[in-house]
């Protein structure tokens, strides 16, 4: 009992770190797949960009912004609304200096950039483009320079992009949650389940523990340490099935079981061969519900997360185990009073 309040309880939270680690990762690399084919980054960046030159119907100064050679260099083909081929990153240096230009139509009368031919094209025009307002509102707060004018549209395009990222995240906690769900579902992965069994399974905790220890290199910076957020789908799976995790389904004849929850070894059979494992619906659907649940939100909170939460159980379990080994020895007083109240016994 006193163990379980020690290095017993450290790794049964390093084997769920451990599992939500694997599963966080198998959703990543879902997410990924999705993004590759949705382009979703590109499509918030033009929405972003969009609100920023307030075009809202994506016509105008967007699609000269886009067309422009800086930003035309970042993509393939031409600009077509919500395609794919948009880039779904400009650098701040790339959207200033672009910016600058189109406010100054260097590009169209074919003139050097400055502070002049500036001036001379906001002074030109009567209803200046949402472009053309920017700049004047930096230089009517004293940017006497193109640096100061480009640092002004930089940190005004960096807001925007902290909104960007905030849209992206969003959608992708909502997506990460319904990925969550499904590979829970698919895998069988209870969490209830999983936290019995490495409660009760010192073979499996020793198997986890090991495992961690490959994967978390205890929280080394390395190449090493971070291997994992690189592998592929296929190989996490094997992992998950290596390790000896209580997951996964049985087919059987009468149809398909969730493994842990409603099925029990049969023993030797006639032959002297393992049997089939007996099956049925015995299970509590209400607790396993409940365990892919647990094991869906987990996996919201992402891969990252779940990799410093394990390293930091291994490097509490590599101070804990130790002092369960090695108990304190007595003090030199203590083993001198032992010594002398039993010499005065024997006599």
């Amino acid at each position: 009992m006193k163990a379980m309040f020690g290095s017993e309880v450290l790794e049964v939270g390093i084997g769920m770190a451990l599992l939500f680690l694997f599963m966080s990762l198998i959703a990543t690399a879902l997410r990924e797949l999705i993004e590759n084919f949705a382009k979703s980054r590109s499509h918030d960046l033009e929405r972003g960009i969009s609100e920023l030159l307030q075009e809202r119907k994506f016509t105008g100064s967007l699609e000269s912004f886009y067309n422009h050679p800086l930003i035309a260099s970042l993509y393939d083909g031409d600009y077509r609304t919500g395609s794919r081929k948009l880039p779904s990153y400009i650098p701040r240096q790339s959207f200033s200096l672009a910016v600058l230009d189109l406010a100054a139509k260097a590009t169209k009368t074919q003139s050097p950039l400055s502070l002049e031919t500036l001036k001379k094209s906001l002074s030109e025009d009567s209803a200046p483009n949402p472009v053309q307002q920017v700049v004047l509102t930096a230089l009517s707060h004293g940017a006497n320079d193109l640096d100061k004018i480009r640092k002004t549209i930089e940190e005004w395009y960096d807001g925007t992009m902290d909104r960007v990222s905030g849209w992206y995240t969003r959608r992708t906690a909502r997506i990460l949650g319904v990925l969550g769900l499904a590979t829970a579902v698919f895998f069988n992965v209870d969490a209830i389940t999983v936290a019995q069994s490495l409660i009760r399974d010192k073979s499996l905790r020793e198997a986890v523990v090991a495992q961690a220890e490959k994967t978390g290199q205890f929280g080394q910076n390395n190449s090493d340490s971070r291997q994992d957020t690189s592998a592929t789908f296929t190989d996490l799976k094997s992992r998950l099935s290596e390790i000896g995790f209580p997951i996964g389904w049985v087919l059987q004849e009468g149809g398909l079981y969730p493994g842990p929850q409603s099925c029990v070894a049969a023993g030797i059979d006639a032959s002297g061969q393992q049997a089939k494992p007996r099956c049925a619906i015995g299970w509590s659907l209400i607790t396993t519900i409940c365990g892919w649940l647990i094991t869906a939100l987990a996996i919201m909170l992402g891969a990252p997360f779940w990799f410093d939460v394990m390293n930091r159980f291994m490097v509490v379990r590599s101070t804990v185990k130790p002092k369960e080994k090695s108990p304190d020895e007595a003090s030199v007083d203590r083993q001198y009073g032992e010594r002398n109240s039993g010499a005065a016994g024997r006599a």
